[in-house]
């Protein structure tokens, strides 16, 4: 996470500032110069001067302290210079000698501006001259957009701003603010920083509404990249960059957008705006407002800027200019391009100077470095590195989000927030020879089953006791964890040695499971007992080997197993009940081809069977078509306990056999002798019959039809002397005979 350039040396490395920085100078042209780094031994000081880069551009200083007494690891401190554009030297003191000096060069004391607004503040290459720069080296920029604004992707590397540069971290070209850095070096002969926060197409609006936290991404992708854009644009600048370089003033370039807008509502949202900034970094920022609402005709917005200059305090007059007004200077009557781009760069530089802007703003200043803390813990094999409490929402290079971090070789450095602000630390370095990682040897295994005394640990020399209490040298691990020694690194403090993982199998104990899920079963059933959990082998007490077995006896059953690492379980053992089988059903029979359930029996369901196959289900009723050995079982929800119940099936009914000859005669009558009804059943037909009822004369007695249909029917025989008949039954010429008596 390290966000700027580091400059390593024999015994110094210095992170802040950077090359090409520039820190905002105070109106009697001073500041303090922030100096932050790493002293690989101790020292009892450390100092720092500024060289011009070239004569003329500055004052030269003395030596002056940095820091004193620092112990092997990071320091901040500071150092105070006039307006220029310096090399930066530092040196220690170690055992009371000099170390050679090392540089941070072009380091600036000067203007430092925070550009914002939308397209005509932000720029674009398709307008001629926009990719314009400068030879003047003294101005300074990001050359890169971070689209996605980023925090933890937005490098602290400036260059000159040249042809072709952009002004991070979002502004893609030169512009205008070129030239008008240009001519601020010249005549101050101070350094210039630009940081550009400005974006295309931004009515005030989209400003307002985004700082209080509107997401445009879905209405306004094409140019809103980010949750909080644009108003976040200019937020995490300030947090990020301006908060490390101080700055004068931010520029602001708005207003095309807003031809629409009431004139009360944009001095409202901006008010609020403008409060916000200063929020944003801890101190009041001052303004400067361009006059700009051309589109390509001013439009009345230019009166609510004015009113914003007039009624606020930390906001000052910039240029007008909706007076750069000829065809030539706006490409399409908006932007600027061509001449018009040097005519609005020399109207911000004559505003500021002319305004004397420069010594009447009272700018802000660089906030200063963070520094780190290390301790070493009681026992760990790595420093304490930690900030100040005041400090929150940390992150470390190496990941952690914390105040305090314990770590190993290698370099870090953390930022943090104070109300808001980023703060950035130097990088602490652990060389890796800081740390001896002693090596454990393994006698045996590291994963065995308990009980195994063949398998031992030995620590090296040196050592000074084991993570479980343990002071031998060697030691045989009872239980499962991670092993290590202690031992003293070369910061005095308690280090570990590398970790081994013992595991110490236990032996395994299976538990039980069923396929009906319940430990008891019906009596006229079977289940499945095996184990929840896989093995490698089973021996069961019926003796069989497999991962299952059949139940089909109460009794009590048992396994050992046999896991992955060979370790044998104890016997584990479960009684299996059965559930008394409920009594057989009771039928009865009807007719000669229908049998009934006997009512009264409390199945909760029944199924009817042919040749012990299925042939219904939930009826009482059996009509027999054809042969076969039928019978009826029931089922009955049976409970167990705990609100538990098991569906149990019946024993078997008694069979109902039915054989070729119980269907020759195609029609069954019944009773006989009859009194008043004759009853007949056909279990093959399924049509109307027509009968006839004749005396023992050859008298016709009766006639009529029969509809079986319903397999079932019979004939009234009222009217009927007692005697003996004979019943003519069929259809067409298919009839058969039946004799038949009626009696009183």
């Amino acid at each position: 996470m390290s966000l700027f350039p580091l400059i390593v040396y024999s015994q110094i490395s210095i992170d802040f500032p950077v090359e090409r920085q520039v820190l905002q100078r105070d109106n009697s042209n001073i500041a303090l110069i922030p100096i932050g780094g790493y002293v690989n031994e101790a020292a009892e000081l450390i100092e720092a001067r500024l060289i011009p880069v070239n004569s003329g551009q500055g004052i030269a200083t003395n030596w002056q302290e940095v820091a004193k007494n620092i112990t092997k690891g990071t320091f901040v401190g500071q150092i105070l210079g006039t307006g220029g554009w310096y090399n930066l030297e530092i040196r220690s003191v170690i055992n009371s000698k000099i170390s050679p000096s090392v540089r941070v060069p072009k380091v600036g004391i000067g203007e430092v501006f925070l550009i914002s607004g939308q397209s005509n503040a932000e720029g674009n290459a398709k307008f001629e001259g926009g990719e314009i720069g400068s030879k003047e080296d003294r101005i300074s920029v990001l050359n890169y957009i971070n689209i996605s604004m980023d925090e933890d992707n937005m490098p602290f590397i400036f260059t000159p701003l040249i042809d072709g540069s952009k002004i991070g971290p979002y502004n893609p070209v030169p512009w205008f603010w070129a030239r008008m850095a240009e001519k601020i070096v010249q005549k101050y002969n101070v350094p210039v920083l630009l940081f550009g926060a400005a974006i295309g197409g931004m009515g005030s609006e989209l400003w307002y509404e985004s700082m209080k936290g509107m997401d445009f991404r879905e209405q306004f992708g094409s140019h809103i990249k980010f949750a909080g854009s644009p108003y976040d644009i200019i937020e995490r600048s300030l947090k990020n960059f301006v908060s490390r370089t101080g700055v004068r003033a931010l520029l602001w370039q708005q207003g095309e957008s807003d031809v629409y807008t009431d004139n009360l509502l944009y001095v409202s949202r901006l008010k609020e705006i403008i409060a916000e900034t200063s929020i944003n970094i801890d101190a009041e920022l001052p303004w400067i407002m361009a006059i700009s609402s051309r589109t390509p005709h001013v439009t009345q917005i230019a009166g609510a800027q004015y009113k914003l200059i007039e009624t606020l305090p930390n906001v000052y007059l910039g240029p007008n200019t909706d007076n750069i007004a000829n065809y030539e200077d706006r490409a399409d009557g908006i932007h600027f391009h061509k001449e018009g781009l040097i005519k609005a760069a020399d109207a911000w530089f004559d505003a500021i100077s002319e305004g004397n802007l420069l010594s009447i703003i009272t700018p802000v200043k660089a906030k200063g470095l963070l520094q780190i803390t290390n301790t070493c813990p009681d026992i760990s094999n790595q420093i304490t590195l930690s900030i100040d409490n005041q400090f929150t929402i940390a992150k470390w290079s190496s990941g952690e989000t914390t105040s305090k971090v314990n770590v190993g070789k290698g370099a870090f450095n953390v930022k943090a927030r104070k109300k808001g602000i980023v703060y950035f630390s130097p990088t602490f370095r652990v060389d890796k020879n800081e740390f001896i990682t002693s090596k454990i040897s393994v006698n045996g295994k590291t994963i065995f089953c308990e009980g195994d005394k063949a398998n031992s640990l030995v620590a090296t020399s040196n050592f000074v006791s084991w993570n479980n209490g343990e002071l031998s040298q060697s030691i045989v691990p009872e239980k499962t964890g991670t092993y290590s020694f202690l031992r003293r690194n070369n910061y005095q403090c308690l280090s570990k040695s590398d970790s081994i993982v013992i595991d110490i199998i236990a032996k395994p104990v299976p538990s039980f499971q069923t396929s009906t899920g319940f430990f008891k079963k019906c009596q006229t059933t079977n289940l499945d007992l095996f184990t929840k959990e896989k093995y490698l082998t089973y021996e069961w007490s019926n003796s069989s080997k497999e991962a299952s077995i059949k139940i089909e006896n109460a009794g009590l059953y048992g396994v050992k197993v046999t896991n992955q690492f060979g370790c044998i379980s104890e016997e584990k053992s479960l009684e299996i009940v059965d559930i008394p089988s409920v009594a057989a059903p009771l039928i009865s029979q009807i007719s000669p081809f229908t049998y009934k359930l006997v009512p009264n029996q409390n199945f909760d369901q029944t199924f009817w069977y042919k040749d012990d196959k299925p042939i219904a289900v939930g009826t009482d009723f059996l009509r027999i078509k054809e042969p076969g050995i039928y019978k009826i079982i029931g089922q009955s929800n049976i409970a167990i306990g705990n609100n538990m119940s098991l569906n149990c099936s019946s024993l078997p009914s008694s069979n109902i056999e039915f054989d070729q000859n119980n269907f020759k005669t195609p029609i069954l009558f019944w009773p006989n002798p009859a009194t008043t009804v004759l009853n007949l059943e056909s279990p093959i037909y399924n049509e109307k019959f027509i009968f006839s009822i004749f005396d023992v004369q050859g008298k016709l007695a009766k006639s009529g039809s029969v509809d079986f249909s319903n397999e079932t029917s019979n004939i009234d025989l009222n009217g009927l002397l007692y005697g003996k008949y004979i019943l003519k039954i069929g259809s067409r010429s298919n009839f058969v005979n039946y004799p038949f008596f009626v009696k009183p």
